[in-house]
């Protein structure tokens, strides 16, 4: 009788090692006040690969004006070991040096001084080995981020995305965050954004790809009411969200304070409705 073999279960196991179970590399309060600093920094932990890369070599002087002095004033066979010795440093090996870089696909930057996030990608791309293109989560929460830079849109695998305690204001920077169709995390609490009337309702409906926000899981039930909301109330709303208009008035989303409440499952939708004011 033929034994019964159990399959293998080595091939349904994750590697970590490409997936977000890696360990972050953390950038956290260390006052950094543009992205382009991060090469130079030491991050406070993270799985560090040690690369050996050539070091760019220093611009030499021009050979082209010592050659013509030495042509002028000087005996032939100087001129020749002067030339000869020109020639031996040029063809000088470069020299090797290591440079710091981590094996990550998460990275935090909370608790710094950043007021942009434009020039991110590149600045990844020096400090990861994997590249920018593999980053599935950042954190820029407590930082002084008045606007979502178009650079956010150029991670295209992003799956999470703290930008908690910032400076963001404008709902428009928030809509455009669903070109990035892997985003399932977000987190805006603590902006000014959060004082938005009807805020948790708009951003639901305008990132459909969201599975959380700000902490809370947006239920199927919620996510129906708000697309319907949206819709009913599109024509009135300030801004249309293809055309990102910037609002008159950031605290306002309508044009009057005599609209109809927000839908809701007796009484409210998620736990953010904020209520209109009296």
């Amino acid at each position: 009788m033929a034994e019964n073999i159990k399959p293998s279960k080595t091939s349904s196991r994750i590697d970590c090692r490409s997936t977000i179970c890696m360990k972050p590399v953390d950038f956290s309060f260390l006052n950094i006040t543009s992205v382009h600093d991060l090469p130079k920094e030491e991050a406070r932990s993270g799985d560090v690969i040690l690369q050996k890369v050539e070091k760019k070599p220093e611009t030499p002087p021009p050979t082209t004006q010592a050659t013509s002095k030495l042509t002028m004033s000087t005996p032939l066979s100087f001129q020749k070991k002067a030339q000869s010795s020109m020639q031996i440093q040029e063809k000088k090996e470069p020299e090797i040096i290591e440079i710091r870089k981590y094996r990550a696909t998460s990275i935090k930057l909370s608790n710094n001084s950043l007021k942009t996030a434009a020039g991110l990608k590149e600045a990844l791309d020096e400090v990861l080995v994997q590249g920018s293109d593999e980053v599935l989560g950042l954190d820029l929460s407590f930082n002084q981020i008045k606007h979502i830079e178009n650079e956010l849109l150029l991670f295209p695998k992003l799956r999470s995305l703290n930008l908690q305690s910032n400076l963001i204001y404008d709902w428009n920077d928030i809509a455009q965050l669903r070109d990035i169709p892997n985003l399932k995390t977000l987190v805006l609490f603590g902006n000014p954004i959060d004082q938005l009337k009807y805020y948790r309702i708009l951003t639901v409906a305008a990132l459909p790809q969201l599975k959380t926000l700000d902490s809370t899981l947006i239920s199927p039930r919620e996510r129906d009411l708000a697309s319907r909301w949206f819709e009913m109330h599109r024509l009135k709303l300030k801004t249309v969200m293809k055309e990102r208009l910037p609002f008159a008035e950031k605290e306002r989303v309508f044009e009057d304070d005599d609209d109809e409440p927000a839908p809701s499952d007796k009484g409210k939708i998620g736990s953010s409705a904020v209520p209109k004011k009296k």
